[in-house]
């Protein structure tokens, strides 16, 4: 679902840049290259990047109510094999 939600989502760009850091900070002081292309080489870098991270985590950021802790829809009911031992029993599963 999330997956599908967000094939082609891409964080900004200076969530872009600001992931390849260390390739910036490289290119700008110890190969003394301009900041401006110490950038884009950053965001040459993450070109074939997928975000799967950061796509399950905006997925699950725009579909769960922050309140009370629930999906924005109906409930997820999860398999007993899937439940912690503890909450097998106390749930009656």
């Amino acid at each position: 679902m999330a997956g599908a939600d967000l094939e082609d989502w891409e964080p900004d760009t200076e969530a872009k840049i600001g992931s390849k850091g260390a390739l910036v900070s490289y290119a700008t002081q110890t190969e003394k290259l301009s900041k401006d292309l110490a950038e884009r080489l950053a965001l040459g870098a993450c070109k074939d990047n997928p975000w799967p991270s950061r796509k399950f985590k905006k997925f699950l950021l725009d579909n769960v109510n922050r309140r009370g802790g629930q999906p924005c829809g109906r409930p997820v009911r999860r398999p007993a094999r899937v439940m912690p031992q503890g909450r097998r029993n106390r749930e009656g599963t």
